[in-house]
Formats: C-alpha cells, structure tokens, sequence
C-alpha cells in the first residue's frame, strides 16, 4: 500500500463537464459502488466504467445543453 497519498484523484474519462479531478474520499466510493476502478498501482487515476447507469446518466445530464441547442 502506498502511503502519503495525494488528497485528489484525476478522472481519465469524466462524464461531466467541469474539472477532472476529485476527491480521494469520493473515488473510493465510486470504487466501491463499482461506478469506476483505479487504472494504476498508485490510486491517482480513476476510470469509471460508461456502462454503469449512474454514469451514463452523468454523461447525459453534462451533454443536454450541447444536445439541446438547435441551429
């Protein structure tokens, strides 16, 4: 186990529009869930898995504005 972990995780594939980056607190969570999983040995990457419902969902809700619009 690796020790003097940084108190943020970078998101490789975020959902939502915004920074790419969140809390270690929350990536463990979204471990948890099995919303995403750590890409390295170091737990600083996170990849959350596009077929979950919760994400899906995220992706939807960060795209609606972009969809929305009519030229």
């Amino acid at each position: 186990m690796v020790t003097n972990l940084a108190p943020y995780v970078r998101v490789v594939n975020p959902p939502w529009n915004g920074c790419g980056f969140i809390k270690r607190k929350k990536a463990l969570f979204y471990v948890k869930l099995r919303r995403g999983s750590f890409v390295d040995a170091e737990c600083d990457q996170l990849r959350l898995d596009m077929q979950h419902p919760a994400n899906i969902a995220a992706a939807d809700n960060a795209a609606f504005g972009y969809t929305s619009v009519r030229a």
